[in-house]
């Protein structure tokens, strides 16, 4: 098998796996005033490309890289709960085509949902404390982000080294 076969049936494989523990999660939320959201959220799909690539990278170090599946899943998670946060602070009224959670419900549901999001993205988490130590860098840089993006947001002009920074 070459080596763009061998990527295409990994990579389609961890993006099942991915999916269907997505969908699982959503038996997890009992108000229906968060798991229609939800189900709306991920019902489009995705490339899947962070799980994938932590997927892979951690078949560089691991023979069995599946028992990580549920880490990668957190990474998809933590990307979706960025999106959702950002669509509200931005007001994008769409997101890949598709109406956004806060416009098709409110912000209040969108916020609900993207900190419910969160909250199962630690839970798939790897126990071992160094990985909680780089998610948490990881959430921190990204909100850190999106805070020079909202200050810079009014700035007339904007450095390279700062959106660097950003």
């Amino acid at each position: 098998m070459n080596i763009e076969a061998k990527y295409k049936e990994e990579s389609d494989y961890i993006r099942n796996e991915v999916d269907k523990i997505i969908q699982n999660l959503s038996t997890q939320i009992g108000p229906k005033y968060l798991s229609i959201p939800y189900k709306f959220l991920f019902e489009s799909g995705g490339k899947r490309i962070r799980p994938i690539i932590t997927y892979l990278c951690a078949g560089i170090f691991d023979p069995k890289p599946i028992k990580f599946v549920k880490s990668a899943v957190s990474i998809e998670l933590l990307h979706n709960f960025t999106l959702v946060h950002d669509d509200i602070m931005d007001k994008s009224p769409l997101r890949r085509g598709r109406q956004t959670i806060h416009t098709k419900w409110d912000d209040s549901t969108a916020i609900l949902l993207g900190d419910t999001i969160l909250a199962f993205a630690y839970d798939l988490l790897d126990e071992n404390i160094n990985v909680y130590k780089e998610f948490n860098l990881g959430l921190k840089n990204v909100c850190l982000g999106q805070a020079y993006d909202v200050e810079y947001n009014n700035n007339d002009k904007v450095e390279i080294e700062e959106y660097i920074e950003m």
